[in-house]
């Protein structure tokens, strides 16, 4: 099968509560006894930023720490994956793609439990909260993956002690966009770039939190839009002139375009979301002003990466989306 490439589009289309341009210190809060989960694939590993964020693998900790269940019950929920006798109450379930479906009338295979069976309150609507490391200082877009079933609906998201960012109105499964033999609760979309939040390198706790309307709840992705260097000293060179970064993918070729501050040479370098190097290339030009690297990322699996351009003292970084 052939690879089709594109840069990731960013576009607001919901209305949302951002935290502004505020930079959300890491750090876990002082006194707070939850710990990572240790079961499925996590094994006590903080699930990171940037990345996918699983709902279903909220931290170990029981009732008031890890998660709140609003009704106590448990009840109707299919099971748990959970192994931990502390964490049976919250009420998750899984259905393969004969049953789930997107919007877009296409089936939709989860791969994991989902929560359900959800209890929304302004005050004391059910959550989950999630130790997470974030690897990158910057600015990052926020996706989810939901079933939004009631038209009035709000979500919160929040960072350690933070005002949460409140994600409100998203677009609610209608009528016609159930599956035959399928139902509301069961057609997921992902909703792009509902808000964006300024982070810090370091640990964090995640709190996602159901406010407003009926769900299904599968995960959050971050996504860095821009590098703030708030944990990078080569950003601190505020006197550097920008490079003006740009990268262009076409037919597995991945072309970085820059400005030279200097006739020095440069370091290109392609990381994935852990922050592995997966390519690295020196720019040798010894000269000023507008120069461009080519990098072969035929061979490259879809997801996100990052073009690391580091030239006389400042460093760069651009996300990139290669898609099928």
């Amino acid at each position: 099968m052939r690879l089709h490439f594109r840069i990731a589009v960013v576009a607001v289309t919901f209305c949302v509560m951002s935290v502004g341009a505020a930079v959300i210190p890491s750090g876990i809060p002082a006194g707070y006894a939850g710990k990572v989960f240790t079961g499925d694939t996590l094994k006590g590993n903080a699930q990171q930023i940037p990345g996918v964020i699983k709902v279903v693998f909220f931290d170990e900790g029981g009732e008031g720490v890890g998660f709140h269940e609003m009704d106590g019950t448990g009840v109707g929920g299919g099971g748990t994956m959970r192994p931990l006798a502390a964490d049976r109450s919250v009420e998750m379930q899984a259905f393969d793609s004969y049953w789930d479906w997107t919007v877009t009338n296409q089936p939709e295979t989860l791969g994991s439990w989902h929560e359900s069976w959800i209890n929304s309150d302004p005050v004391n609507g059910d959550w989950t909260r999630h130790t997470v490391k974030v690897l990158m200082a910057g600015t990052y877009t926020i996706d989810i993956h939901a079933a939004a079933v009631d038209s009035l609906n709000t979500i919160s998201l929040q960072f350690n002690n933070a005002t949460p960012i409140l994600i409100n109105n998203l677009p609610h499964v209608l009528a016609s966009q159930v599956h035959t033999g399928s139902e509301v609760w069961h057609i997921w979309n992902r909703f792009m770039d509902v808000a964006t939040v300024d982070l810090d390198t370091g640990m964090y706790t995640l709190k996602q939190q159901f406010v407003k309307g009926g769900w299904n709840f599968d995960w959050m992705r971050f996504t860095l839009k821009s590098a703030s260097g708030v944990s990078d000293q080569m950003n601190a060179r505020s006197a550097k002139t920008a490079m003006d970064v740009r990268a262009i993918l076409t037919d597995g070729r991945l072309s970085v375009l820059y400005n030279a501050t200097d006739a020095f040479p440069a370091r290109i370098s392609l990381t994935d979301c852990s922050g592995k190097s997966i390519l690295s290339s020196i720019d040798n030009a010894a000269i000023r002003g507008n120069r461009t690297v080519a990098l072969n990322v035929h061979n490259l699996r879809h997801g996100v990466y990052f073009v690391n351009v580091e030239h006389d003292g400042i460093k760069e970084v651009k996300s990139i989306a290669i898609t099928r």
